[in-house]
C-alpha cells in the first residue's frame, strides 16, 4: 500500500495514539501493524522511551503515511536532532517496508517494558494544530 506524496514511518509511541495524531496532523491515520527486528525498546533517564539496535531483539509498534507538511510536524513533536530519523526495514502483516523510524542509537537507558508509555506527561502539553 502506497500513497502518493506520503512516506512511511515506524512508530512504536505517542505518534501511534489518536490524541496526538488529532494535535499534530489534525486527523487520525490509518495504522499498519508492525515490527522492527534488531532493535529494542530502551527508556532513556530522561524518561522518554527510544529504539536502539539490538540483536535478536524486537520492537512492535505500526506504520503511518505523513506528507511532507505532515513530516515536520513530527520532527518538531519528536526534537530532531535530539531523536534522529533513520531509514530503516520493517515487516507489516507480510511485507518487508523501507521505513523512517525516531531513533536515538547512542543514548543511556535501560530496559523498557513494551506498555510503558511516553505520554510528555512531565510538563504542560501545549501543541499547535497541523495546518
Amino acid at each position: 500500500m502506497r500513497f502518493t506524496g506520503k512516506q512511511p514511518f515506524f512508530c512504536y509511541g505517542t505518534l501511534l495514539l489518536a490524541r496526538y495524531q488529532r494535535l499534530l496532523f489534525a486527523q487520525r491515520l490509518p495504522v499498519t501493524p508492525a515490527t522492527l527486528y534488531g532493535w529494542r525498546m530502551r527508556l532513556g533517564y530522561d524518561g522518554y522511551r527510544y529504539i536502539s539496535p539490538a540483536p535478536h531483539h524486537r520492537v512492535t509498534g505500526g506504520v503511518i503515511w505523513l506528507t511532507p507538511q505532515q513530516q515536520q510536524a513530527a520532527d518538531r513533536w519528536e526534537d530532531v536532532p535530539y531523536y534522529r530519523r533513520e531509514s530503516l526495514r520493517v515487516k507489516a502483516r507480510s511485507r518487508i517496508l523501507n521505513v523512517q523510524a525516531y531513533t536515538r542509537r547512542f543514548a543511556k537507558g535501560r530496559s523498557c517494558p513494551p506498555q510503558l508509555y511516553s505520554t510528555h506527561s512531565a510538563g504542560r502539553l501545549t501543541l499547535r494544530p497541523f495546518r
